[in-house]
């Protein structure tokens, strides 16, 4: 089979996209396998990956790899998409890791590159080792006597992962839960130990913060006065990657102020609902191109 005959049949394969990651990358340029045998095999591969048959593309495409003695670029390629839309998500991770990456990495930068992007389209929603900033409106709410006022506001953080799933946060927050005149508002600075549980091998995971804050308090209870407040801060919730760089979050946290204990009781608490996005920076998806 000629180089460009192979070069039209992967860019067929680009066309064959159902709208998640195992969607083909366009124009892989591969150099030509010699044994026409696993050329056949690979374009029968090819015909059932369009048609939808998953499970037939990957034994021929698996074929191709045999008949070519181990190598044969675009049908691991192919093998790896179809390994995840099968559901051998682990497989199928392992065979794009092993081409964008391993130790004998693909030789045409194309395929090394496209299965780099592929990969990490996967493995990038289950990660949560990259840092990220995320921001949400939120509602919160104090004990006011015996009743519970309800305020709104807004909050703005940074995650650091350092330790794998555990690494500090720094989150600014301002709400002003009070009725009539702000008995006490201002921003609140959180610094944070934090923890993400990724939950099995999907999109979602636990998160879990908890540290010292600090309320730049000012209002009618000080006067013209600013009133740094130490507490702390506690959150749980869950958040959600279906895409590599942005998702979104949930989760209820609360603040502790002993300093108003005496001054102020009603204010030592505050809880707060908040739902918002989140936007992580991962590793360049695009190995450079070797001359």
């Amino acid at each position: 089979m000629t180089p460009l005959l192979l070069c039209l049949a992967l860019a067929s394969l680009a066309e064959a996209d159902d709208g998640d990651a195992t969607a083909a990358p366009a124009a892989i340029h591969q150099p030509v396998v010699r044994d026409p045998h696993a050329d056949e095999a690979y374009l029968r591969a090819l015909a059932a990956w369009r048609s939808g048959d998953a499970r037939l593309a990957l034994r021929e495409a698996r074929q191709a790899t045999e008949l070519a003695g181990g190598r044969h670029e675009p049908a691991q390629l192919l093998t790896g998409y179809a390994l995840l839309r099968t559901g051998s998500r682990l497989d199928g991770l392992g065979v794009l890791k092993a081409l964008a990456e391993g130790a004998t990495p693909a030789e045409d930068d194309a395929v090394r590159r496209s299965a780099w992007v592929a990969y990490h389209r996967y493995a990038d929603r289950n990660e949560r080792g990259h840092v990220s900033i995320y921001a949400s409106p939120q509602v919160a709410a104090r004990f006011s006597g015996d009743a519970l006022v309800p305020g709104v506001g807004y909050s703005l953080g940074v995650d650091v992962p350092l330790l794998g799933l555990f690494g500090p946060a720094v989150e600014l927050s301002g709400y002003d839960t009070s009725a009539g005149d702000a008995v006490i508002e201002g921003p609140v600075l959180d610094l944070l130990g934090s923890m993400h549980v990724p939950l099995g091998g999907g999109a979602w995971a636990l998160r879990f913060k908890a540290g010292p804050a600090l309320w730049f308090a000012h209002g009618a209870l000080y006067g013209d006065r600013l009133a740094p407040t130490l507490g702390s801060r506690t959150i749980l919730g869950f958040d959600a990657r279906p895409w590599p760089a942005m998702g979104f979050f949930f989760d209820i946290g609360g603040w502790a102020w002993p300093g108003l204990a005496e001054t102020l009781p009603s204010w030592m608490f505050a809880w707060d609902v908040r739902t918002g996005i989140v936007f992580w920076f991962t590793p360049d998806p695009a190995p450079k191109i070797r001359r």
